[in-house]
């Protein structure tokens, strides 16, 4: 029952002024005092509901800072963004609900009305950082009309929700996703586990076999990080939020500071905005550990070819391979036999450094500038020196049967 429904029966001496404070949880002068003011106004309002505060912000402030907000710079800024900007660069300070109701009535600011939500269970969050990182990607025209539609990759620690690591680039393809993960585990180390969608570079969409693997997928196998795959967007949660605060607040930063550029971007993300949105939102760990892994020295030689992209190329004739427009020379190599018109694995860095491997043996090469003219050669054989046999003590040979036989012979 609401407070009006109680004091109304209480009216009605349906209860007593004790019932009445033992269901309301106050004390009986309480009671007295609401059921008196019922009785004189026939409501529980606050006085003060619909009239004007005792301390009014001056009206000129109000209308110094509605004509800044009408500026075309701040065409889009929500009431929070707006008082925020007229605190840190006019020095005019106003309540929010102040800017929101002159940004309402000025039609600046359209009241949004609550949609009726799905139901979903809340998932607690992760105790420490680095047991999981929520990962995607997402395209929209971030310097507006100063430059083209870009991408943003971002990670969010689930533990606390902070912005780790905010990338500017071309797209969410393989290229792109591996250097975005080589930095991060450079910086931070290995999470323990990555909670990403279905978007195919991460995920076999269209196969029978369950168990097949993207690039992606194999590379994050071979480091040793555990990939999960969300089942709705709602259920990686935590990024969708950061991305719907960005595409907010991110735009809006870097047309103030007229930022139009993928390195401009990246820049004033690592240095100024992360800290600052992760100051003002992170929230704390449940639990103070961290599981981000150091990589090891080998770990670390081997990350580059653990986060390349992997082709299969045919073998010309004169043994080269063409590969995005180069033309690639393969040379004599001394562990494994190449023959032409076979396939060969083409391993491509994030350094833009290419290998050619075969049976797990990466194999010597060199960049021409022009394709060679062909040869006849059918294959490049190992480079092995022959060895005197000498037979062991055990070959029949050597025995003393045989010895006996060549004496005798004659």
């Amino acid at each position: 029952m609401t407070k009006l429904e109680v004091i109304k029966e209480l009216v009605n001496r349906k209860y007593t002024n004790n019932e009445a404070g033992l269901i309301l949880g106050l004390k009986k002068r309480q009671v007295i005092r609401l059921k008196k003011k019922y009785l004189q106004t026939g409501s529980l309002e606050h006085g003060l509901i619909g009239k004007e505060s005792n301390n009014p912000p001056k009206k000129e402030l109000r209308m110094k800072a509605m004509e800044i907000l009408r500026q075309k710079k701040y065409k889009d800024f929500g009431p929070l963004l707006a008082k925020e900007h007229l605190e840190s660069d006019y020095e005019i300070v106003l309540g929010y609900e102040t800017v929101r109701q002159d940004m309402i009535s000025g039609g600046l600011w359209k009241e949004h009305k609550r949609r009726k939500s799905i139901y979903r269970s809340r998932r607690e969050p992760k105790a420490e950082k680095g047991e999981m990182i929520q990962y995607d990607g997402s395209y929209e025209r971030w310097f507006e009309e100063r430059g083209e539609k870009t991408c943003i990759l971002l990670a969010v620690d689930d533990a606390d929700s902070t912005l780790v690591l905010i990338k500017f680039c071309d797209g969410e393809g393989v290229r792109d996703t591996f250097k975005f993960w080589k930095e991060y585990i450079l910086t931070y180390g290995k999470p323990f586990s990555i909670y990403l969608d279905k978007f195919s570079t991460y995920k076999v969409n269209n196969g029978d076999d369950p168990r097949a693997k993207t690039q992606f997928g194999n590379a994050m196998e071979s480091i040793g990080i555990v990939v999960i795959h969300a089942e709705t967007c709602q259920a990686k949660g935590r990024v969708e939020i950061r991305f719907k605060t960005l595409q907010d607040r991110l735009i809006k930063e870097m047309r103030l500071l007229n930022i139009s550029t993928i390195e401009e971007a990246n820049k004033y993300c690592k240095e100024t905005f992360v800290p600052w949105f992760n100051k003002r939102y992170g929230m704390v760990p449940s639990s103070p550990g961290n599981r981000h892994q150091e990589l090891t020295k080998n770990e670390k030689d081997d990350l580059n070819l653990s986060l390349a992209e992997h082709s299969i190329k045919r073998i010309n004739s004169d043994f080269t391979i063409y590969y995005e427009g180069n033309y690639y020379q393969l040379l004599e190599t001394e562990k494994v036999t190449m023959y032409r018109k076979e396939n060969i694995v083409v391993i491509k860095d994030t350094n833009g450094v290419v290998y050619f491997e075969k049976k797990g043996i990466l194999i010597e090469n060199k960049k021409i500038d022009k394709r060679p003219e062909r040869t006849h050669i059918t294959a490049l054989l190992p480079k092995v020196k022959k060895k005197k046999y000498v037979p062991p003590t055990s070959h029949p040979y050597k025995k003393a049967s045989y010895q006996f036989y060549l004496n005798t012979k004659h």
